[in-house]
């Protein structure tokens, strides 16, 4: 924000005087805290919204391939069966791969 007049006049009306909290369950460090809770907490919920939507079973990921499957492959491909076992396989690799990734992130904190 740009202040525009006299900067005698801003050095007149402005003080800065060192914050005391009014109650003592409150902590000066009160915003960082809760900043750095909600930067977490955002990040978190990124993070498995992008998870929500790798291809595997039994998250959101495996009906959004369907749907991404039928709408481009309805063409290309007349059978149903034919795009049912793509679908399937990319979802049994997906889930191999989400499958692999969590192993091997617990088997990283476990091991030390």
């Amino acid at each position: 924000m740009l202040y525009v007049g006299h900067p005698l006049h801003l050095h007149y009306t402005v003080s800065i005087t060192s914050f005391i909290p009014r109650f003592k369950f409150l902590s000066i460090d009160l915003p960082v805290v809760v900043e750095t809770f909600v930067k977490y907490l955002i990040s978190l919920s990124g993070a498995l919204a992008i998870v929500n939507a790798v291809p595997c079973f039994a998250l959101d990921g495996q009906w959004i391939l369907n749907s991404f499957l039928d709408a481009t492959l309805t063409s290309v491909i007349g059978d149903n069966d034919v795009k049912d076992l793509i679908g399937f396989f990319i979802l049994l690799g997906g889930s191999l791969l989400l499958a692999a990734n969590v192993t091997l992130g617990l088997w990283m904190v476990t091991a030390r």
